[in-house]
């Protein structure tokens, strides 16, 4: 890149990162932390983050970002790309660099500011069990692997299935060191059932479970879970995932590449439809996508340059 180029990326960053837009981004992000914060049931708290800040993103960073675009059109941009020799892709790509890195910026502000409001909250402790061996039809067996310095007793939840009869008994022996603890319960019909378990103490280490069905029971496909205790969403890991940054940078870039050619209107719908599509881009995608986008958005560019002169 020149360093017209760069002196282009340098003003689209500065004028992106305005008081007023990161005051806005801030108060979005505080309002998703108020809000996952205020949902009664912990287990929706982590989908309704991402939830929360990909809509937020959609409302508030793409128009920002498209808005800057636009503006520098309509204040005569293309105009002075069209009475000077100065290359048009050079500046288009300074021009998405500045409003690119921004943009994500504004979109980072928005999730932090959340997380750290939402992070706070207590929500259970769940170790999911790993399968040892080859489970059959009536018996398998689970390793849970624990976590330090936590003291049951511990919840075991499980899914079964009973085809035939409305109840069914579960036999479940739990093995931590040398001790070993064993229990049989009656279930009725109900898609999941929580049993507890002891922690075994003074035994450390992880915790084996032996689970087998007896009179006509059987056990779902979702593996066991062992619910451990309570902890904050920070140290479960609240965040977004890679899938939906991936689904934000694309959505980003697609608003910023059709901003480029087209209007207002037409920018913002295209990062929403790029928000909605394919959310698993593979390997290829990460560069065919983001090259024809980037085409797409010096191509259009240049046409309105050409239109621009005399």
């Amino acid at each position: 890149m020149s360093l017209g180029a760069l002196l282009v990326a340098g003003a689209s960053f500065r004028r992106l990162m305005s008081l007023r837009n990161l005051a806005l981004a801030t108060l979005a992000g505080v309002g998703a932390g108020l809000a996952v914060r205020g949902l009664p049931a912990a287990s929706l708290a982590f989908d309704a983050y991402r939830i929360l800040v990909t809509c937020l993103v959609a409302l508030v960073v793409i128009p920002l970002a498209v808005g800057q675009i636009t503006d520098d059109r309509a204040g005569g941009y293309e105009q002075l790309k069209g009475s000077r020799p100065i290359a048009s892709v050079s500046w288009t790509l300074g021009r998405l660099v500045g409003c690119g890195v921004g943009a994500m910026l504004l979109a980072l502000i928005i999730s932090a500011c959340a997380r750290e409001l939402a992070a706070s909250r207590s929500v259970p402790w769940v170790v999911t069990g790993r399968t040892l061996g080859t489970p059959s039809a009536d018996v398998s067996e689970w390793r849970f692997d624990m976590p330090l310095g936590i003291q049951g007793p511990f919840e075991l939840t499980v899914s079964t299935w009973l085809p035939m009869a409305g109840s069914g008994r579960l036999s479940v022996v739990s093995r931590r060191g040398e001790s070993e603890e064993r229990r049989t319960v009656q279930l009725r019909v109900a898609r999941r059932h929580t049993l507890q378990l002891s922690d075994q103490a003074p035994a450390r280490g992880g915790l084996y479970v032996t689970l087998r069905t007896l009179d006509g029971l059987v056990l779902g496909n979702e593996a066991p879970r062992l619910t451990v205790g309570m902890t904050s969403m920070r140290r479960a890991g609240l965040g977004l995932t890679n899938e939906t940054l991936a689904r934000l940078g694309f959505a980003l870039l697609a608003a910023l590449s059709f901003a480029s050619a087209f209007r207002f209107e037409t920018a913002c719908l295209a990062g929403l439809l790029a928000l909605a599509g394919a959310s698993r881009p593979e390997s290829l995608t990460w560069v065919v996508v983001p090259a024809l986008l980037v085409g797409f958005a010096v191509l259009g560019t240049s046409l309105v340059r050409r239109q621009a002169l005399p």
